[in-house]
């Protein structure tokens, strides 16, 4: 999955509790409106099967909170969270099935650089092909990584994520 949102009113410093970076995203989703969200889904032997975006056109730039570079963006591509960290990964799981956060569980690889690379330069670094994806959701570049990591390393993966 992921999402686009106009910016963020709340930034967590680097190296915050996880609990706190959970605060403030809830405290950025409550107050800003969603611009794209894309999923994307994978088997149980990590093949892509199907891939959506949607981009929700009900912004306004003059009243709702963004930043220039969003609205950029939104030009040129056309809920309630639960209190607490643990709270939303049990309704996730309930609701999802097994669900993974590539960016958590690439936190303590080293030879990942601890999770610290944006996605363009991670899928660059292991030779995934982003040259296909036309500006438009990232859910599918994030499961072509989580899927060429997998194979190259299935330890990266031990674990709850």
């Amino acid at each position: 999955m992921d999402t686009e949102f106009p910016s963020f009113l709340r930034s967590t410093p680097r190296g915050a509790p996880e609990e706190h970076l959970y605060q403030d995203l809830k405290f950025n989703l409550n107050h800003l409106k969603i611009l794209q969200l894309g999923l994307t889904l994978m088997d149980e032997n990590e093949h892509v099967g199907l891939s959506w975006v949607f981009t929700f056109f009900d912004f306004d730039e003059q009243t709702d909170f963004s930043s220039p570079t969003s609205i950029q963006y939104l030009k040129n591509n056309k809920g309630t969270m639960p209190k607490s960290m643990m709270e939303f990964a049990i309704v996730t799981q309930r609701h999802l099935g097994t669900v993974n956060d590539l960016k958590h569980m690439i936190h303590n690889c080293e030879r990942l650089m601890n999770g610290e690379l944006g996605l363009k330069r991670l899928a660059e670094l292991l030779n995934v092909n982003d040259t296909i994806f036309n500006g438009g959701s990232d859910s599918l570049l994030i499961a072509l990584v989580y899927a060429k990591i997998y194979e190259e390393d299935a330890q990266v993966f031990v674990g709850d994520y």
